[in-house]
């Protein structure tokens, strides 16, 4: 769940409708360039650094719950220090009630935004063009972190 809610946050291709408050929060968080200049992996359009995808692939199933849990400001015994660095850095790049609004309003944002499915297992660099579209970045295919 938590993987597949990243993942839809991170491939979206904004279909044009932005009444809904959800969709303008996403849309804010937009940005069309590679802050940092590096060409080793990409950055999606929320500035969000995608190597915390394969950090959390590489985490207990079990603890994701718990690292949504703490990056919503919750407090949850026994997290590994992993997984408080990854939900440090999504609460620092969310803010603790932002990422919540977006967990609870899901289903809005799937209505309002159109959602491209990916493979978790096979993700790899894509940049996505076109009329009424956001320019996407994807994700590096985690070799050579």
């Amino acid at each position: 769940m938590f993987f597949q809610i990243i993942v839809q946050l991170i491939f979206i291709e904004y279909n044009g409708r932005g009444s809904n408050p959800i969709v303008n929060f996403i849309n804010q968080k937009i940005s069309f360039y590679n802050p940092i200049g590096q060409t080793n992996y990409y950055w999606d359009p929320f500035g969000f650094d995608t190597r915390v995808l394969t950090k959390l692939q590489n985490e207990d199933p079990n603890n994701i719950s718990n690292i949504l849990n703490v990056a919503m400001g919750n407090e949850v015994e026994g997290l590994s220090q992993s997984g408080k660095e990854i939900a440090i850095y999504l609460q620092n790049q969310f803010g603790g009630n932002d990422l919540k609004n977006i967990v609870d309003n899901i289903g809005d944002i799937q209505q309002s935004v159109g959602i491209k499915n990916i493979n978790l297992n096979n993700l790899i660099p894509q940049i996505l063009n076109g009329k009424n579209q956001t320019k996407i970045y994807g994700i590096y295919d985690g070799q050579n972190w």
